[in-house]
């Protein structure tokens, strides 16, 4: 299953360097940062299957609209850098200058292997977590959010609040991996920001 990982992350890797940003084009949208497309797929299921919120419902949408606004940002005023780390894709936009008012935008896509049964047989399968990660000037603004392959949004936090999601069903016989700690790790030996995103 290793190399089957590094497959994965070799493609997701390839992909990111041939469709990146382009200098001087006109689209100043940076197509490997997928924070933009994971939100409207995160809300078109949370419409279609039951997701709840440890959170009012209209604090919610209003946190998408602020996380989806963001996602839109010109990246072409940030440096990008991509580092493939074991099982994590990295890809980070620094600001090239110290007037913005977000100077960092990190995405961690991280490939786990993982035991799953589908009626009562056990094998290994491969599942997808995506972190991304706001950073600003002011850092009690930070943004973080986590969506799942195949499940949706996880969880997100807008500086200080956290908001977890919890499902009516979720995928039969998948076991789910917690990576904060790991994530955090990440964080730390890439010198991201002194401060941990996630509690």
């Amino acid at each position: 299953m290793k190399l089957i990982t590094k497959l994965i992350l070799s493609c997701l890797l390839a992909f990111n360097c041939l469709y990146g940003q382009k200098a001087n084009s006109i689209i100043k949208f940076d197509s490997s940062f997928t924070l933009t497309r994971r939100l409207h797929q995160d809300k078109q299921g949370i419409r279609q299957h039951g997701v709840f919120f440890n959170e009012k419902s209209k604090i919610v949408y209003n946190d998408f609209i602020t996380i989806e606004t963001l996602s839109l940002i010109d990246l072409s005023k940030y440096q990008k850098q991509i580092i493939l780390d074991e099982e994590h894709l990295i890809k980070i936009w620094k600001a090239k200058t110290r007037y913005e008012n977000i100077l960092k935008i990190i995405e961690i896509n991280s490939i786990y292997t993982i035991d799953t049964t589908d009626y009562g047989h056990k094998f290994k399968d491969t599942i997808i977590y995506n972190d991304y990660f706001i950073q600003f000037k002011d850092t009690v603004n930070n943004i973080y959010y986590q969506t799942i392959d195949r499940l949706g949004v996880s969880k997100y936090s807008v500086g200080n609040r956290q908001v977890s999601a919890r499902r009516e069903s979720t995928l039969v016989g998948l076991f789910y991996v917690d990576n904060t700690d790991k994530i955090n790790k990440l964080i730390s030996k890439y010198n991201f920001s002194q401060q941990e995103y996630l509690q």
